[in-house]
């Protein structure tokens, strides 16, 4: 890109998100990225994202989510309090840049939702929400326009009745349409100038790689902006590391059908990563860091009751890396097993044991 095109491009980022961001804001990124390229285990710098699980409720069945497929190791069910969550955002204000409200859970379920939103913003942070359109109720539909959220997420993930049942069973692909038309008019009735920002995220698998070239038109049709991205298989939900590094034969029965079954055709989104552990079970737990991952470093997760995950992967309530009750961040921030997680970028892994970064090759596979 030329220069001219990236200031343009830098100019329309500044007037859209300026509001969000502060010296100590931009000062305090710029040291977590050099943190993180200097793998510092305490990490001078406060998180740039939060991610911040509303609830872990769920009424989805999701395909491929460990909550919806019901894989074992979940956490109880519940909602986070209104002031722990109001401390929380307090702790983080001074650095955070983006919160995002979704993690396990379909956030809408959540009877304070709004003013979650609404507080954070007022807190001058980016907003993100995610929902799979079947909770948007009523009082939803013009309270996400006028809330302060930034950017809404749109599970859509075929545009047709067969794919779109192949990947969220039990809900109709026609009253999902119906939910999108819904919020868009409601953004336009209320003259919110494009806020939020409302994107059909659409997940490419083997059951809907062949919808994508009409994704583009699809979502310029209903005056939404649209994303691609990789499916996720969740496989080490199903093969452990003892079986994939000791038994990979047995691995490769569990793998492969999955695989098969969902990671699309070679091109766009196709995820080969998955293909290639049919060769090397092994590989999705190796411990040399294949993927860039800068989590430990940039965003802080916290679940529904405090407790805090590395990453947006972990799941068990076994690999938290501490708990948030309230005061300082930085407690939490550079605690023993975050640290610890972040020595599993070392080349002196041993440091790390008993963490889940110890054996994740970058990314949760």
């Amino acid at each position: 890109m030329s220069a001219c095109g990236l200031a343009v491009r830098a100019w329309g980022y500044w007037r859209r998100n300026g509001r969000y961001w502060t010296l100590r804001k931009a000062a305090n990124a710029l040291l977590a990225r050099a943190a993180r390229r200097l793998r510092w285990t305490w990490c001078p710098s406060g998180p740039v994202v939060a991610k911040i699980e509303a609830t872990n409720v769920c009424n989805g069945d999701c395909r491929l989510c460990p909550v919806g497929r019901g894989d074992p190791g979940r956490r109880p069910g519940g909602m986070m309090d209104w002031e722990l969550y109001r401390k929380l955002i307090d702790a983080v204000r001074g650095t955070v840049v983006t919160v995002d409200l979704t993690n396990w859970g379909e956030s809408l379920l959540h009877g304070g939702i709004l003013d979650m939103i609404r507080y954070a913003h007022e807190a001058r942070m980016y907003t993100y929400l995610s929902t799979n359109l079947h909770t948007v109720r009523d009082g939803h539909v013009e309270g996400l326009m006028t809330c302060g959220l930034d950017e809404l997420a749109l599970s859509l993930h075929g545009l047709s009745e067969a794919t779109y049942r192949a990947y969220q069973p039990g809900y109709a692909f026609g009253e999902a349409l119906a939910q999108i038309e819904r919020l868009v008019d409601a953004r336009r009735r209320l003259g919110r100038d494009g806020k939020p920002k409302i994107k059909i995220n659409f997940v490419v698998t083997a059951k809907n790689h062949h919808e994508v070239e009409d994704v583009p038109a699809f979502a310029a049709r209903l005056g939404v902006q649209y994303v691609l991205s990789e499916a996720s298989l969740n496989l080490r939900f199903k093969v452990p590391p003892e079986m994939a590094r000791r038994r990979p034969d047995e691995a490769r029965a569990i793998m492969r059908p999955v695989i098969d079954e969902w990671v699309p055709p070679a091109g766009r989104c196709d995820r080969a990563v998955y293909r290639e552990l049919l060769d090397d079970p092994a590989a999705m737990y190796d411990p040399r860091k294949r993927f860039g991952c800068d989590w430990p470093w940039r965003t802080l997760v916290v679940n529904w009751d405090g407790a805090a995950s590395i990453c947006c992967g972990s799941f068990h309530a076994d690999d938290d890396v501490g708990r948030y009750t309230g005061g300082p961040i930085g407690r939490l921030w550079n605690s023993l097993p975050y640290r610890r997680c972040r020595r599993a970028f070392r080349r002196r892994r041993g440091e790390a044991a008993g963490v889940l970064c110890e054996q994740c090759p970058g990314v949760l596979l």
